[in-house]
């Protein structure tokens, strides 16, 4: 499959598809007449490459999962490491979103007079971070 077709079938651009190849995620597509072709493997590869993406996973984080261990690692170690840390970063993420949501909801309540008044009561609450 030519690069433009193999975008549209995985709802990416090709300027993605030659990223992905630039970074290492994509290394050695075949080349045909000077044009990118995609083969049954490189197919498979994008389609890991995306499964990781709608789980989280930053091109950093794509790459250690497929280069970062050794090659005996069998996958589901390595997804196992993975998907252990980005748990725990969400988690993060959950729990800083749930604290901001609280401030919000406090701060949908707020009879304030000035915003003056706002840092004021942030101080007396003792909130100095």
């Amino acid at each position: 499959m030519m690069i433009g077709d193999v975008a549209s079938q995985f709802g990416i651009t090709a300027s993605a598809l030659r990223y992905y190849e630039r970074v290492g995620l994509m290394p050695g597509i075949r080349r045909v007449a000077g044009r990118r072709d995609y083969g049954r493997d490189d197919l498979k590869r994008l389609g890991l490459i995306r499964l990781a993406q709608k789980a989280g996973f930053t091109i950093g984080e794509i790459l250690t999962l497929l280069h970062g261990f050794s090659g005996n690692t069998p996958p589901s170690s390595r997804w196992r490491h993975a998907a252990e840390d980005k748990r725990q970063e969400l988690n993060r993420q959950i729990e800083q979103a749930t604290a901001m949501i609280r401030v919000l909801d406090n701060l949908l309540g707020c009879a304030c007079p000035t915003l003056d008044h706002c840092g004021d009561t942030y101080m007396q609450a003792g909130n100095r971070n």
